[in-house]
């Protein structure tokens, strides 16, 4: 069983407030400088309106996902990203179940996301199914995922 740390929290941001240029500060160092995916695909149209949640850890932000609404019943969670510091201690299991969380007390049903194949098995974990073939997108092969939820069971986390 992962043992959170006690000084972990979590944070829901708009995309207005200005820490979410911390939240891509996190993705930043995960996708472009440890993944070397392309620098200018990291920042998209969906920052400035979607959801963002923060994992911050003793004050700094180690681990962010955002929720971007697709129609009344769709959410997609994307950018998911934990810090190398704060991995393998259940970090992005929670930011996961909070994003799921905040969908359902939404009256959202379907949650879709687009998964690295190395990770594939992660979210699998956490309920997805693979829902097409795998595909390149920013030169990595991924894999479109869903997972359907009860918008009845409100905030679990």
């Amino acid at each position: 069983m992962i043992v959170l740390p006690a000084s972990l929290n979590f944070d829901w941001l708009t995309g207005r407030d200005p820490r979410v240029r911390e939240a891509i500060a996190v993705r930043w160092a995960v996708f472009v400088e440890e993944q070397g995916l392309p620098a200018d695909e990291e920042v998209d149209e969906w920052d400035g309106i979607c959801d963002h949640l923060v994992a911050t850890l003793d004050g700094a932000v180690v681990g962010t996902a955002r929720l971007v609404p697709q129609d009344a019943h769709t959410v997609r969670i994307g950018r998911v990203a934990v810090r190398r510091e704060a991995r393998h201690q259940g970090v992005a299991t929670r930011l996961m179940l909070r994003c799921e969380a905040r969908a359902a007390d939404q009256g959202r049903e379907v949650v879709r996301l687009s998964a690295q194949w190395g990770v594939v098995s992660f979210y699998e974990q956490l309920g997805y199914v693979v829902t097409g073939d795998p595909y390149v997108e920013a030169g990595l092969v991924h894999v479109a995922m869903t997972k359907r939820i009860d918008p009845q069971q409100g905030s679990i986390v």
